[in-house]
């Protein structure tokens, strides 16, 4: 099953991108489809605030497919809703937002 996630690499950097694992011969890779790098950057004419920003990576690999080797990651994991919706942005795919939902202070339920 293919799912957005963060991958941090051995490098340093994290990639965001819709992550499957495959076999290349008798080895497991990481293929990481549509990968963005994450940038954080100093925030203008604040000091000590930074933004996260996304930029390409890998951008002339062939159908912007990456193949990661298990001992290059560090840690793979989920994005939290603002990073996967603006990924989905920056890709042309759309995030169905959840409905919020309401408050039964009788029974004290969210």
């Amino acid at each position: 099953m293919v799912k957005v996630r963060v991958v941090k690499l051995v490098t340093g950097e994290d990639i965001i991108g819709a992550v499957e694992e495959k076999k290349l011969g008798n080895a497991m890779i990481v293929l990481i489809k549509f990968p963005l790098s994450l940038v954080i950057r100093p925030k203008e004419n604040e000091e000590n605030k930074f933004v996260l920003g996304l930029g390409p990576w890998a951008p002339y690999a062939k159908h912007n497919e990456v193949p990661v080797f298990p001992s290059q990651i560090i840690s793979i994991f989920d994005p939290d809703e603002n990073l996967l919706a603006e990924y989905n942005n920056r890709n042309g795919i759309k995030l169905v937002a959840k409905e919020p939902q309401q408050l039964n202070e009788e029974a004290g339920n969210v």
